[in-house]
């Protein structure tokens, strides 16, 4: 269930498994005492939705939260990995990485709305294994934020809980984002003409680009790696590696040149080799690191990364990933 630190802060509990809507209030400055809230309530949604299957958990996916114009925002991100934190503390079910579910269904060009949801329900089932998708939204009214959120059975397109509550100190939240995340999110581009490469192959691995995260004076490249067909250990190395020429780098749009700090593995991190075990078509996270970086660039032009498939070298090069502020 929830940790120690939300449950002590749930107070009075006030949702009742179907119960439309809630309405929240409560004192108190910091956003762990506003969200835990929120979360607590959300929890015995997931607790108490239907069994799907007879041999497993229920499989919950969380989407970014999307603002009152059905924009995908900094905060709506924030939210939305939030909670897919404090979700997966309950026992009783799975929770999917939110990045991951939210990359696929960027892949395959679904939106996030109910309408894009209950319309391609078959396209849906294809991409992710899940049984519920969790969808939300807010909205800002002067130093409140109003939030909204939906449980559906991506089988049947049935809204089987729905709660809301409030965000307080509006202003506090905006700070917490502008020291948390300045830039992030990478798609490909739309356009047929652009040099833009966010995927590649090697070796039996698919690398899948994520999002770009620029906090303080640290650049983050997030990625997806998938085995393809059988298990593989992934090594991937970093400016301290032990091979000097083999280095991962990014180049932004000035010509500068920057020499990843650390690479990351799933939980593995190292500054000179980090390596952990793929299992066959199960996408693990992966994460560049580089430190020193105090703006972040409009443009990375080139993401090269070395390392190991098993005892295969690797190298590939990723191209023309944009940095672009959600709005």
């Amino acid at each position: 269930m929830l940790n120690t630190r939300y449950r002590k802060i749930l107070g009075l509990c006030l949702i009742i498994w179907g119960t439309p809507t809630l309405v929240l209030g409560w004192s108190g400055n910091t956003y762990d005492v506003e969200f835990g809230r929120i979360a607590g309530y959300l929890e015995d949604v997931v607790v108490n939705a239907p069994l799907l299957s007879a041999t497993q958990k229920n499989r919950f996916g969380v989407l970014t939260f999307t603002d009152d114009e059905r924009r995908r925002t900094k905060l709506g991100q924030f939210l939305a990995e939030d909670l897919s934190m404090v979700l997966k503390e309950v026992s009783t079910v799975t929770i999917l990485d939110h990045d991951f579910v939210q990359f696929q269904f960027d892949k395959a060009g679904i939106g996030t709305s109910e309408l894009d949801i209950l319309t391609q329900l078959d396209k849906i089932r294809e991409i992710v294994d899940v049984d519920y998708l969790i969808v939300g939204s807010y909205v800002v009214f002067g130093d409140n934020i109003r939030i909204f959120m939906k449980v559906t059975d991506i089988q049947t397109g049935v809204v089987v809980g729905v709660t809301r509550g409030y965000l307080s100190n509006t202003m506090g939240i905006h700070e917490l984002l502008a020291e948390k995340r300045v830039t992030l999110f990478e798609r490909e581009s739309d356009d047929p003409k652009s040099t833009s490469v966010s995927s590649v192959e090697q070796a039996g691995i698919q690398f899948d680009m994520q999002k770009l995260v620029h906090e303080t004076s640290r650049l983050s490249v997030h990625m997806l790696a998938t085995s393809k067909g059988q298990d593989r250990t992934l090594t991937l190395s970093s400016r301290s590696g032990t091979d000097p020429a083999r280095q991962t780098r990014v180049i932004d749009d000035q010509g500068m040149e920057y020499l990843a700090s650390t690479v990351q593995v799933g939980k593995k991190e190292s500054a000179k080799e980090a390596s952990n075990l793929l299992a066959a078509d199960i996408p693990l996270q992966i994460v560049l690191h580089f430190d020193s970086i105090p703006q972040p660039p409009k443009t990375l032009k080139l993401v090269e990364v070395f390392g190991k498939s098993d005892s295969e070298p690797i190298q590939f090069r990723l191209q023309e990933l944009s940095m672009s502020e959600i709005h």
